[in-house]
């Protein structure tokens, strides 16, 4: 798949609005599309691509949070699921270090932290 410099900054622009977005439904398509062009995001060249997902992440992740609540609905866990994966993914420093204490915990005790 080949894309110019003008498709790239239309697609920045169209989903610049994530920013601002906690909604489910429309962080669920963003997730597909990430999912389809992961490859993009392996290239040491395309890090500025990575830092920009970061951005747009940031006010998901502060909306889901590290920890599940039980009272929480299955589209909450979704979107956290989603979020943190692309946040971890992405290089997200803290992502990264909660995902290592929830894997240290696991590793500590697998019956309780499942």
């Amino acid at each position: 798949m080949m894309l110019n410099k003008h498709d790239i900054m239309m697609f920045l622009n169209i989903i610049s609005y994530l920013s601002q977005e906690t909604d489910f439904i429309a962080w669920h398509s963003m997730f597909k599309i990430l999912k389809f062009t992961e490859d993009i995001y392996k290239v040491p060249e395309n890090e500025i691509l990575k830092l920009y997902m970061l951005k747009l992440l940031e006010g998901l992740i502060k909306n889901v949070g590290y920890e599940e609540d039980p009272t929480e609905n299955d589209l909450m866990k979704l979107k956290r699921i989603g979020a943190l994966k692309w946040a971890c993914t992405f290089g997200h420093s803290e992502c990264k270090k909660m995902a290592t204490v929830k894997l240290n915990e696991y590793f500590a005790d697998p019956t309780t932290h499942k």
